[in-house]
């Protein structure tokens, strides 16, 4: 049931009388971020009945040491390229002047039409894991992705070699 749940669910987790303090609080968790999203549970049929204490456990930890290697990067770039997924409003305006400011040419995936409006100069066109994008993906000496969750994603190679910086309001894959 997890592989077949896996690409329309945000995670599916086998529950377990040993694992379920964990991984039912994680996946609670999960639910409530950004992007709402079902979380599949694999309940197993031995002490199922039993209750359990769940505590809060943080799934990401904020390090300075991946922003400063994300900075170093930025640092070194000259050709970035921007793909922009299905971001939260509030945030569109901001990334939108930060994009513009840097003159940062943009792609979107289909969840993120319309964070970057089509007029402004700096969209390229659409993420859509077909050849079309492929020179600017390839030209890019580093891939920004804002708000890029994988199920945007074809589930096919990337074969692009330019470093990637994911920034998300929430985990990603």
């Amino acid at each position: 049931q997890q592989a077949i749940l896996a690409p329309i669910t945000k995670s599916s987790v086998r529950v377990t009388p040993e694992n379920a303090a964990d991984v039912v609080p994680r996946a609670l968790q999960l639910v409530r971020e950004p992007w709402p999203g079902p979380v599949h549970f694999d309940a197993a049929s031995s002490g199922a009945d039993r209750a359990i204490d769940p505590q809060p456990t943080p799934l990401l930890a904020t390090g300075m040491s991946a922003v400063r290697a994300a900075a170093a990067v930025l640092s070194s770039c000259r050709k970035p390229l921007a793909v922009v997924g299905g971001l939260l409003p509030e945030a569109q305006s901001v990334l939108q002047r930060f994009l513009r400011e840097f003159d940062i040419p943009t792609l979107t995936t289909y969840r993120g039409k319309g964070a970057m409006p089509d007029g402004s100069g700096l969209v390229a066109g659409h993420l859509t894991g077909s050849t079309f994008e492929a020179p600017l993906l390839h030209a890019a000496d580093c891939i920004l992705l804002f708000g890029v969750d994988s199920t945007e994603l074809l589930p096919t190679p990337w074969d692009y070699e330019a470093p990637v910086i994911s920034l998300s309001s929430r985990r990603t894959n």
